[in-house]
């Protein structure tokens, strides 16, 4: 494996997708589920916005990998104490905001907290419905040990070629069958949208070319992934693997002329800023946009105001990123090397 060193465009790539979540939600919030209504197709662009959450777990699985892979572990108890330490307190945090004072059942609270939630409808999109993802990425995490043992036999490739069948065939049978909350938002409903990450992860790693990196990525699954948002919205869920795809084009594009460093333009930094906290703002901007939003307001009007608090609430999600979440990953680090230290690893004993 190669030595890595931090890929800080991906700051971006997570700035650009967090944007177009909160475009989404404010959409949402203002003009209701009307995107996706026959009569709104107008609206229904901005629905390419939730595939942020697309994005999102391709750069997961591109990080997770690239950073359990190239520390050359061969087991797993570090990376499930050092991840468990990144997404838990900030989520444990947003989790207690949000349930605090409401009338919410046992049930859902504890799913919620086990991040199990997804497993039933009824609480699916309780307390705070952007959480519905968080769950899935950590049971992603729990899987991702099958994934890469899998893929040392067999490799990348044909795990992508297994996952993306069932993710497709899941898409496919969604709006006929109807499937049930458990099975369509689930592992294997995002499981290859997430290991296109790590596959690419792993092609760097080993020196080798780039998976989508031919030119026509760029163009044919931006294209698939309109498609179904804007004339098949039945086929939404295609939308989700095609917008990962997407994302692993333009990831391997900027990988392969080395853009690790970060943009000096002005608009560079501030998709960096916006994406080093990201995830506080993930968790943190849906049920803000929702309490904030006016009634009295047209919707247009409300989409604007809506817009202008993305700047306060970057901020305070920025304030979650810098008390919060550093904390956490350097309470991480500190466990895991207290509980599982490296061979040849010899604390020093304090002055």
């Amino acid at each position: 494996m190669r030595p890595t060193r931090r890929i800080e465009f991906l700051d971006h790539v997570r700035g650009v997708a967090i944007l177009g979540v909160m475009l989404f939600h404010a959409v949402e919030a203002s003009f209701g589920h009307t995107v996706w209504h026959e009569g709104s197709a107008w609206l229904r662009p901005a629905a390419l916005g939730s595939l942020g959450v697309a994005i999102f777990f391709v750069v997961s699985g591109f990080c997770i990998h690239t950073s359990h892979a190239g520390s050359g572990e061969t087991g797993f108890s570090r990376f499930f104490l050092r991840r468990f330490f990144r997404i838990y307190p900030p989520y444990l945090l947003a989790l207690t905001l949000f349930a605090a004072g409401r009338d919410f059942s046992m049930p859902q609270l504890v799913s919620h907290a086990g991040l199990f939630h997804n497993f039933d409808s009824r609480w699916f999109y309780r307390i705070n419905p952007s959480f519905w993802s968080i769950a899935v990425e950590w049971q992603l995490y729990c899987v991702y040990p099958l994934f890469h043992l899998a893929a040392l036999r067999w490799g990348w490739p044909a795990i992508l070629a297994v996952l993306g069948c069932i993710e497709i065939l899941i898409g496919l049978l969604e709006p006929a069958l109807g499937l049930p909350v458990a099975l369509r938002h689930s592992v294997l409903g995002y499981g290859c949208s997430w290991a296109v990450g790590a596959a690419l992860a792993d092609a760097r790693l080993r020196g080798a070319p780039l998976p989508f990196g031919a030119r026509w990525h760029r163009i044919v699954w931006p294209a698939l992934t309109v498609i179904p948002i804007c004339f098949a919205p039945r086929l939404a869920l295609l939308s989700f693997l095609f917008g990962a795809l997407s994302t692993a084009s333009w990831i391997s594009w900027g990988l392969s002329r080395d853009r690790v460093a970060a943009c000096p333009h002005p608009i560079g930094r501030s998709l960096a800023f916006v994406g080093a906290c990201s995830y506080s703002l993930y968790l943190l901007h849906q049920p803000l946009m929702q309490a904030l939003s006016s009634r009295e307001l047209s919707p247009f009007l409300n989409l604007a105001w809506l817009s202008l608090l993305g700047v306060p609430l970057v901020l305070l999600a920025y304030a979650s990123y810098r008390f919060v979440e550093l904390p956490g990953i350097a309470l991480g680090k500190f466990v895991s090397r207290a509980l599982l230290p490296r061979p040849g690893y010899h604390p020093q004993p304090a002055p």
